[in-house]
């Protein structure tokens, strides 16, 4: 048809066809242009609102009932990734008012590092929130935890969704770890309210932990999270029926720990198995103007606790007089964060009293990748000759009253032959 006819036929055509013709022209350019525009706005726009602002989206399509995102890199350096971002809409309701009816986020991979957990759990509960009123579902997320023992990696499914009452609504998680390091499953169900308040707990089974000389064969426990509307708490009660610290046995471990925006606390009890009157304490506490952490351990007869390690571990040493007649004990390590540079390794102070007298001082550097340690200690001659023949210091770390550590420290509680093998 020639051009002035279309034209001619265009201007002499019923007012409907124009108008059927121009919401035509309309649509298509609506969804060819405005639409995808505006689709991938909004995607970044969540992403930006839930704490990543240097997120990029590499695909973006529409769907009937949605949109979806694929392969979005969550930072600058692509290690933190979703692979697949959909959000449930009615493209009508979208279109005029940005409505949306669900988001699902599947196969994602997080990264952080242990000591950034804290700040993690307030964000992350700030977040819950200021959720909007739309279903949230989240599967197959990993998380990659960074500890001074190893990567940890633990897996994340959630929704979220409205309750009964329309001013509640309800959270449903499942968090588990399956690794070397680090074992467990949990279930998490609670309520975020439109007041400002949350209220989350979790049970916490079939746990296990090996991590440096600590391994726990099975734990379970209980973990709670809630906001007040002023400050956000995190607290944890954990307690092993079963496990070995450097191969000795523990009995009755219990871990608690309590996070809140100024402060972390934790604190852990242990006897040994088989001795009664010997106790096992740690303590951290962390906030922003300082790091404590202090290890005790004490008990009523030093030389029966030697006796006992070496019936458990090696039964191959003989242990001299002057550590055998000793009784009343107690072995303190404390943690000198000033003296850590970042990235080297952990230095402490070690003291022990017996009987009522200070016996031994000095300080160390635990290097947690290969569990060696270094430093020197400080006791009288007759001792540093007593300790040298129980854990079998090599002759050239002892200087008179000196002791140099300088080794794998798995091997202490070890015999000549099973440190040779």
């Amino acid at each position: 048809m020639p051009i002035p006819t279309l034209i001619s036929g265009l201007f002499n055509a019923r007012p409907k066809a124009i108008l059927a013709l121009a919401c035509t022209a309309l649509a298509f350019y609506l969804l060819i242009v405005q639409v995808p525009a505006m689709a991938r706005t909004r995607v970044l726009n969540m992403l930006e609102s839930a704490g990543f602002g240097e997120a990029s989206v590499e695909s973006v399509y529409l769907r009937p009932m949605g949109i979806r995102a694929t392969d979005i890199k969550l930072d600058a350096s692509g290690l933190d990734i979703i692979k697949t971002f959909d959000v449930d809409l009615s493209w009508p309701s979208f279109i005029v008012t940005g409505e949306i009816k669900g988001l699902r986020i599947k196969d994602a991979t997080i990264s952080s590092n242990i000591d950034d957990i804290s700040a993690i759990s307030r964000k992350l509960t700030e977040k819950i929130l200021t959720l909007p009123d739309f279903r949230l579902n989240l599967s197959d997320v990993v998380i990659d935890i960074s500890t001074i023992f190893g990567d940890i990696r633990v897996r994340l499914d959630a929704s979220v969704e409205n309750a009964d009452n329309p001013h509640v609504r309800k959270i449903q998680a499942k968090l588990t770890a399956d690794q070397y390091q680090l074992g467990f499953s949990s279930e998490w169900e609670g309520l975020v309210n439109k007041d400002g308040t949350l209220d989350l707990t979790g049970n916490i089974v079939d746990g296990r932990m090996n991590m440096g000389p600590l391994r726990i064969s099975r734990f379970n426990g209980w973990a709670g999270t809630g906001f007040d509307g002023k400050a956000y708490k995190l607290q944890t009660q954990l307690e092993a029926g079963s496990a070995a610290f450097m191969d000795v046995p523990l009995q009755k471990l219990s871990v608690i720990s309590e996070i809140t925006p100024e402060q972390t606390v934790l604190s852990a009890r242990s006897g040994i198995s088989g001795m009664k009157d010997v106790l096992f304490t740690a303590d951290l506490t962390r906030n922003e103007k300082q790091e404590s952490f202090t290890a005790i351990l004490k008990g009523d007869n030093f030389g029966g606790l030697l006796d006992y390690i070496d019936e458990t571990t090696t039964k191959n040493k003989t242990i001299p007089e002057t550590l055998l007649n000793r009784r009343r004990f107690e072995l303190t390590i404390t943690f000198q964060p000033d003296r850590r540079f970042v990235g080297g390794p952990l230095p402490f102070s070690i003291s022990l009293n017996t009987d009522g007298s200070d016996v031994m001082e000095g300080n160390a550097l635990f290097y947690s990748d290969t569990m060696d340690v270094r430093g020197s200690l400080e006791t009288d001659t007759n001792l540093a000759m007593a300790f040298q023949d129980y854990f079998k210091i090599p002759s050239e770390n002892i200087k008179q009253n000196f002791i140099r550590l300088d080794g794998d420290s798995r091997h202490f509680l070890q015999s000549k032959e099973q440190t040779a093998n």
